[in-house]
């Protein structure tokens, strides 16, 4: 019996670990052969671009290089690298297109933390070599106009739209005429990213604008738009646990789920995250939404307090011109999760780690751990919560992507959690001093800015403000909306009051980079991208309304009149679309301990423990993706494997993981019995030799 379902790793996500990494160093001798080098090639448009060859070679030494080739989902990857060691990546002209080469050093960063594993991505056609400097477009300016319809086809008349331009410098809006529904608006030359706000209540979003658009010159660039009524009605009443009315709690409705009722995203027309709405209940506990007909899910959030939660999500739908009354109630903390949060590589508790907690029923848990890397956080019980963290360890951010955790109703459950060492360089906060009067911009090692193009941003009490920019840890995941890497506590104080200025003359412009894997990963359109504060008021994260993206430059800018806690989020739709697994994936379920390796056929088998992960050179450890345990119980369990060159098939009996003991039993029968039996080829993954020798010989099943 054969069968060609290699072990094989095309991971494309960087997710948690499933057991405890032996430091293959001695902190007296950092150096090794285990370094790794991967990528992915994209073209403009984001679509990975196989075939390219990608060279790899040590700085000093061109000779020395090592060229892969990208497979089919435009990745390409070089290991068993020695460090420390500066590396060129190169990739090679393609198509006459050529791209700048890539720099990564491999080895102890200046901290001492060893970084082995590095990533770089190559687009086609940006920063073309050879192709000429563009200079920037001048001449006289541009128009951007449009006009707005409704679905009926009739002029989008009586309706207040505020329509904006951004360039990443300048910020132009204009608001539609509200007799005619349309709008024009004067834009110098060059690339611009639109959007557009509809200030009244009773509208809804039907097609997004174009995201960006290149202007020339005293070119006329038309936009047309739709749009629709709102004629029904939702009144949402909000009870605290004691049946009371709640006051000011946030309500949010949306045409999508957080727990993944609703269908993927599929186009990028799609206006999921436009039909997205929020506002707080009055003082009879009731908000009220002017919507347009069909299903909309409700969510409820408060600022976090140790004894109520948010009330479970729930479904509505409405007919056209229909009114209805729902209720929602909070819920008691009535359970816990505890335990200790430790680093992958070490083993050390993580001091002073952030951990947050959701469930897809609704609300959220946050909390430090102590000293001793100790949590507690309380709960609703009867139900499954996702549970993560993340932390600075010296400079550099350590994460454990969420892990599902049942809590019965009451419970104390225990539950570890392994935070493990990512790419992500935490940059030093920068304090500055800034004289009001002139224009600021300043920004972090990671590119993360902040800026007052034209000055006067930090009013006229005081002449001269210090200004801060903090990265910070603090940025919980609610489930239907996460932060991309971390948050940034943004503050200014004045010199001469010594008070603290929160409220803005005018706007300022804030700037936070992303990486190209972010939103493939999180399943979402660059395009919904947005920079968001955290309302310690409502217990939620509220998105910036004025923002653009650049996908070129993979950067999303907005503007704000207020100054808190930022950080970039996905949409709040990216939790309905699941990670896709693919055939020679690393998986690891909610246990947090056993790592297994699926095929394309529907089968996992269990790696039996690290020393047996060590012998395959293209695993990474940073490319085991977490999984749920629906998700990994939908793969069934094999115990059967064949080395290459081996024509015998085993069965792998496991008997003590720790010690290094299983017994590897030949199927010493023919390939007919071998059907007869019940046994698929298909269940059958090969192993490499030196894996099948690890094992001691168990009696053969005849």
């Amino acid at each position: 019996v054969s069968h060609d379902a290699f072990l094989s790793s095309a991971v494309p996500s960087d997710v948690g670990l499933a057991f405890t990494i032996p430091d293959p160093l001695d902190s007296s001798d950092p150096t090794g052969d285990g370094g790794v080098l991967l990528g992915y090639v994209y073209d403009l448009s984001g679509t990975p671009v196989p075939g390219v060859s990608v060279k790899v070679y040590p700085s000093e030494n061109a000779s020395a290089g090592e060229v892969s080739v990208t497979d089919e989902n435009g990745k390409y990857i070089v290991d068993g690298l020695f460090w420390p060691q500066d590396y060129t990546i190169d990739m090679l002209p393609f198509e006459g297109i050529d791209v700048p080469n890539q720099f990564r050093f491999l080895g102890p960063n200046a901290d001492g933390v060893l970084v082995t594993t590095k990533r770089a991505d190559f687009y086609l056609g940006i920063d073309v070599i050879d192709s000429p400097v563009e200079e920037p477009l001048e001449g006289e300016d541009g128009t951007l106009q449009g006009s707005f319809s409704f679905l009926t086809g009739e002029a989008a008349t009586g309706v207040t739209i505020e329509v904006f331009a951004f360039d990443g410098v300048q910020y132009l809006s204009t608001k539609v005429d509200e007799a005619t529904g349309t709008f024009s608006v004067q834009i110098p030359p060059g690339i611009w990213f639109v959007g557009y706000e509809i200030l009244d209540e009773g509208y809804a979003p039907v097609t997004p604008p174009e995201a960006e658009i290149v202007v020339a010159p005293g070119e006329v660039h038309d936009a047309p738009l739709t749009i629709q009524r709102s004629p029904s009605t939702l009144n949402v009443t909000v009870l605290d646990v004691d049946g009371t009315v709640y006051s000011g709690a946030w309500v949010e409705v949306s045409r999508f789920s957080v727990n993944g009722e609703t269908a993927e995203i599929e186009t990028e027309a799609s206006t999921l995250e436009l039909e997205n709405f929020g506002k707080e209940t009055g003082t009879n506990g009731v908000a009220t939404f002017k919507l347009p007909q069909g299903t909309w899910y409700v969510r409820v959030f408060a600022a976090l307090n140790d004894d109520s939660i948010n009330p479970t999500e729930t479904s509505v739908t409405l007919g056209e011109g229909e009114t209805k009354d729902i209720t929602r109630k909070f819920r008691t903390r009535d359970a816990s999760i505890s335990g200790v949060v430790l680093n992958n590589a070490t083993g050390a508790p993580a001091a002073d780690a952030f951990v947050g907690a959701w469930s897809d029923a609704g609300g959220f848990a946050e909390v430090r751990a102590g000293a001793d890397g100790s949590y507690t956080v309380k709960v609703a019980g009867g139900e499954i919560w996702h549970i993560g963290a993340m932390v600075n360890i010296n400079g550099v951010l350590y994460v454990a992507f969420p892990v599902d955790v049942p809590v019965d109703l009451g419970a104390q459950v225990k539950h570890n959690i392994i935070v493990k060492q990512t790419d992500f360089l935490i940059p030093p906060p920068v304090v500055v001093t800034h004289d009001v009067a002139e224009s600021f911009a300043h920004e972090l090692e990671n590119k993360t800015s902040v800026s007052c193009p034209e000055g006067g941003c930090f009013g006229e009490t005081d002449t001269s403000v210090e200004v801060s920019i903090v990265p910070d840890i603090e940025a919980p995941d609610l489930g239907g909306t996460a932060s991309i890497g971390m948050a940034y506590e943004i503050s200014v104080k004045g010199l001469q009051s010594g008070q603290e200025i929160t409220q803005l003359s005018k706007d300022i412009q804030i700037t936070i980079p992303y990486t190209d894997g972010d939103a493939s990963e999180a399943g979402v359109l660059e395009r919904d991208l947005k920079i968001g504060f955290y309302d310690e008021t409502k217990g939620a994260w509220v998105k910036l309304t004025d923002c653009a993206v650049d996908t070129t430059g993979n950067k999303v800018i907005c503007t704000t009149d207020h100054l808190t806690r930022f950080a970039l989020l996905t949409p709040a739709y990216s939790t309905v679309v699941a990670a896709t697994i693919q055939e020679g994936d690393l998986v690891r379920g909610p246990d947090g301990v056993k790592v297994w390796i699926v095929n394309e056929y529907g089968y996992k088998r269990h790696i039996f423990n690290p020393a047996v992960f060590n012998m395959y050179g293209h695993f990474i450890w940073n490319n085991i993706v977490e999984v749920s345990q629906a998700t990994l119980d939908s793969y069934s369990t094999s115990d059967l494997y064949r080395a290459s060159g081996d024509t015998r098939v085993f069965s792998l009996e496991e008997i003590d993981e720790a010690a290094g003991i299983a017994n590897k039993r030949w199927l010493n029968f023919s390939a007919e019995e071998f059907l007869s039996r019940g046994y698929v080829s298909e269940q059958i993954f090969e192993i490499n030799p030196v894996e099948r020798d690890f094992y001691q010989e168990g009696t053969p099943i005849t």
